[in-house]
C-alpha cells in the first residue's frame, strides 16, 4: 500500500497522504483518534486507498472527520484554557 503510493506517485504523492495522517498523530489527545490514524496506517498496507473512486473518496472522508474531531477538541480546550 504504501510502498506503491510512494512508487506510482512519487515523494509528493506519497506526502499528500501521510502528511495529513502525521499531523493527526501530532496533535491528537483522544485515544481513539490515535487508532483511527493508526488503523488508517495498517489497513494502507494491505489496501491501498488511492487506487479507484470509492478507496480515495473512504481515505478523505475519515482524514476529514479525524480533523474535525481534532479541531473540536482543540476549542474545547481552548475554551477551558480561557475559563481558568
Amino acid at each position: 500500500g504504501w510502498l506503491t503510493l510512494l512508487l506510482d506517485f512519487g515523494i509528493f504523492g506519497f506526502l499528500i497522504y501521510v502528511a495529513p495522517l502525521a499531523y493527526l498523530l501530532y496533535v491528537a489527545r483522544s485515544f481513539e483518534t490515535v487508532v483511527m490514524v493508526f488503523s488508517i496506517i495498517f489497513i494502507n498496507s494491505m489496501l491501498t486507498f488511492s487506487y479507484g473512486v470509492v478507496g480515495g473518496f473512504m481515505y478523505w472522508t475519515i482524514v476529514s472527520v479525524l480533523f474535525k474531531e481534532v479541531i473540536a477538541d482543540r476549542k474545547r480546550l481552548n475554551k477551558a484554557v480561557r475559563l481558568q
